[in-house]
């Protein structure tokens, strides 16, 4: 995986009631370089204070929430987004299963990984990488049961729903995992344009990230599965 993120700085929120649990968490994230702190932090008042003091600042800030406690998340999700939009926040739900309804149901809330509690250290490491780099995190389980469509199963046709330009970008995002920056360069327009053309293709397909546009295309068989490649990164 080539691409790269322009943010310095990634702090963490770790989400739970169970002590055990969240400490867990922050031993298994400790001396990623890319991390600059890790908190445990259950009350929204005090996140959201946190959040206004750093606002100004160019970091990323990604939220586990263990859905198995006694939280709102919807205050995060919901509430975090409209209070500030110009913080990059990203969200990971911990959930007892990997089922795939209820997959489908947590990714239409927003967020952008979707993880069991008793996850590996290794492949939760993995998932913070991949987070920090490309926005959202996809496991080899869930795309599994997605793939158990058949190929000529396609609910949605993708030339029906958005332009050439817009399918073009989708391949590049969907297939390959390219970057705005690297899209940019292949298309030979700049990374505004792709921007731009990113927020469009959600609002059009009714998604709130590049999480739920990945799972989108591989459920509807948009592509191949063949030429679908889900990189993951060590750390």
């Amino acid at each position: 995986m080539t691409t790269t993120n322009n943010k310095q700085n990634t702090n963490i929120f770790i989400i739970s009631d169970k002590n055990l649990v969240a400490e867990g968490l922050k031993l298994c994230l400790g001396k990623i370089s890319f991390i600059s702190n890790i908190y445990i932090q259950n009350n929204f008042e005090k996140i959201r204070s946190m959040l206004q003091s750093h606002q100004q600042e160019d970091n990323q800030w990604i939220f586990i929430i263990e859905l198995d406690s006694d939280c709102n998340y919807s205050q995060y999700l919901d509430t975090i987004g409209s209070l500030f939009p110009y913080i990059d926040c990203k969200y990971i739900a911990l959930y007892p299963s990997y089922e795939l309804e209820n997959n489908s149901h947590w990714l239409e809330k927003g967020f952008n990984a979707y993880l069991p509690i008793n996850i590996c250290c290794h492949e939760f490491r993995t998932a913070i990488e991949a987070i920090h780099l490309q926005g959202y995190y996809i496991n080899k389980n869930h795309i599994a049961d997605i793939r158990i469509k058949p190929e000529g199963d396609k609910k949605d046709s993708i030339q029906d729903l958005l332009t050439p330009r817009q399918i073009e970008i989708i391949e590049l995002i969907v297939c390959q995992q390219m970057s705005n920056e690297e899209i940019a360069e292949k298309l030979f327009i700049s990374k505004r344009t792709v921007e731009g053309h990113r927020i469009r293709i959600l609002n059009a397909l009714k998604l709130k990230n590049t999480l739920g546009l990945v799972v989108m295309a591989m459920m509807n068989n948009w592509f191949s599965h063949e030429t679908i490649k889900i990189k993951t990164q060590d750390i």
